[in-house]
């Protein structure tokens, strides 16, 4: 992929990096305005410190540089924690500044003239409270980002579900993985991790539901098939793709896995012989990067149970009215960033995590392992999922009206 490609996506994706980006060229002016000297100089070595560590991700983005994980924590979370607490306080000096603004042009003052936005603002500094409460956005700010941090970066969890399935005659034990975004926050060691917890679970079969590297990052290709050296299930490995994923290409993904003997399910299916009877396991691509439902199910056998691994939840509708059984998604991170009952994620629909239920349909949406955008998570921690299916009684919530299961 060219640079110049790369910059357009960054443009486009990475607006988190460039609002950041912005408001510290704000503070730089601010802080020359405001200062002189040797002061002046010391306090613009410490923004450009930060600054040059802030840009290290989207450098390495461009040019593919790919320094090594420890690297980007070690210099990137500490600018995202000073980012933070500037822009928690910036936002809350641009609030005041637009109130003293709105306050003296819409009421006429003493002498009937407009106050410049400096004048303003220096009248503004100057009230009582107003630098200590600026002080308090600064250390809110620093201790969101430090907090959001934290919880990005903890081991994911184990989410356990039990769900019946019509046809199985045994139970079938799945580890659900997805989003594990290798690369700039998610490195070998943490993807060992759940390769450990797959040796430790020895689950029937291992499924991936996109995202497994980060952007459009190639070189990361090769760390997430380090990192996932091992992973196996007695049953096999199987993954779709994601929209980080295709941005990067989807055959890098699909070349890298390959020899660990990851299947790749490019909009098709294939029929699994276990000890439960045969099992199908369907996947699509990102449903907006190609995903065909239709060809995914074609020439299904009937009477077999249906496993569908799609990156995006949103296909639950079309599966329920296919016959699926369970599908498998991600993408969501489960909000990722959660506050008074709001997530990021809800901006794309209302299937944000856990397990929902149409027409015999069961929907398992996880939070996944890694981050998008900053490495940040707030009320949605990382998360892998231990499904158990088991065979479905006549008053199970897994079979049909109508059917035997």
């Amino acid at each position: 992929m060219s640079i110049k490609a790369k910059i357009m996506i960054l443009l486009k994706y990475g607006g988190s990096w460039v609002l950041m980006f912005l408001v510290q060229l704000v503070l730089l002016a601010m802080i020359w305005r405001r200062t002189r000297g040797g002061t002046r100089l010391l306090v613009v070595t410490v923004w450009a410190l930060f600054f040059a560590a802030y840009l290290l991700v989207p450098i390495d983005f461009v040019f593919s540089l790919t320094f090594p994980v420890n690297l980007y924590r070690s210099m990137v979370i500490p600018a995202l924690i000073w980012q933070f607490a500037v822009g928690f306080a910036a936002l809350g000096l641009i609030a005041g500044l637009a109130w003293m603004l709105v306050r003296y042009r819409m009421f006429p003052v003493a002498d009937r003239r407009r106050m410049r936005p400096s004048e303003a603002l220096e009248r503004l500094l100057a009230r009582s409270g107003m630098r200590g409460a600026l002080w308090g956005l600064f250390f809110a700010g620093f201790l969101f980002a430090a907090s959001g941090l934290h919880q990005a970066l903890r081991p994911p969890v184990v989410v356990r579900h039990v769900i019946a399935v019509r046809g199985l005659k045994a139970p079938v034990t799945i580890l659900h993985l997805t989003d594990t975004h290798a690369g700039y926050f998610c490195s070998e060691e943490d993807l060992r991790r759940v390769v450990d917890l797959a040796r430790e679970l020895k689950p029937d079969l291992v499924v991936l539901t996109g995202d497994q590297l980060h952007g459009a990052h190639a070189p990361f290709a090769a760390l997430l098939r380090r990192g996932l050296t091992g992973l196996q299930a007695r049953y096999g490995v199987y993954q779709v793709a994601g929209n980080h994923d295709h941005r990067t290409g989807v055959g890098l993904l699909y070349d890298a896995l390959a020899p660990l003997g990851v299947v790749s399910l490019h909009n098709r299916h294939v029929v699994v012989p276990t000890d439960a009877g045969p099992l199908a396991i369907a996947g699509i691509d990102d449903t907006r990067y190609g995903g065909d439902l239709q060809a995914a199910l074609a020439d299904l056998p009937q009477g077999v149970p249906v496993l569908l691994l799609s990156h995006r939840p949103d296909v639950l509708a079309a599966a329920a009215a296919a016959g699926v059984d369970v599908v498998f998604s991600g993408h969501t991170h489960g909000g990722q960033i959660c506050l008074f009952g709001l997530c990021l994620s809800d901006v794309e629909g209302r299937l944000r995590r856990g397990e929902y239920r149409l027409q015999g349909t069961t929907l398992i949406v996880s939070s996944g392992v890694g981050t998008t955008g900053l490495p940040l998570r707030m009320f949605s921690p990382a998360e892998v999922d231990w499904i158990v299916l088991e065979p479905a009684s006549a008053e199970s919530p897994g079979a049909r009206p109508g059917e035997a299961p």
